[in-house]
């Protein structure tokens, strides 16, 4: 599985970082797109969520780079303090293919400080021995 981050993608990721402005972007050739993302959308092989205020979901595309279809299944072991969903919960793949993954997390209690952070994982078990693991990171969140 690839996660297929490219430039477009990281231009997209600083400019979705508060502290840094569309000016610091020039540097790069890239320009900022008009509505500022979320730094958790970037399509990596990870999810980090910083500040969980309720629920956020966080958008993943994965493409099949092997040769062979492959059906996935897919696990959640979520953060502590956190509930997490994924849809769809299983997908067959066709080699070069895509598909779009969302994840929902949603905070079930409110963390006593910044450094409160709790880690999960969202594992993708394929039928041809495959396996996919990405680590999901939840800094301080709150119910409300």
């Amino acid at each position: 599985m690839d996660f297929g981050a490219g430039f477009t993608d990281y231009v997209n990721f600083l400019c979705s970082v508060p502290s840094i402005t569309p000016e610091n972007v020039t540097v790069t050739g890239g320009t900022c797109p008009k509505t500022r993302g979320l730094p958790s959308d970037l399509n990596a092989a990870s999810i980090t969520v910083g500040h969980l205020i309720g629920s956020r979901t966080v958008p993943r595309k994965v493409t099949n780079v092997g040769m062979s279809n492959e059906t996935y299944w897919l696990t959640v072991t979520a953060p502590l303090g956190v509930n997490v969903t994924v849809a769809p919960t299983t997908f067959s793949i066709e080699p070069g293919k895509t598909q779009q993954l969302l994840v929902t997390l949603r905070a079930t209690e409110t963390g006593l400080s910044l450094s409160n952070s709790s880690f999960g994982l969202l594992a993708m078990t394929g039928n041809l021995g495959h396996l996919v693991k990405v680590p999901i990171t939840v800094g301080y969140k709150s119910i409300a």
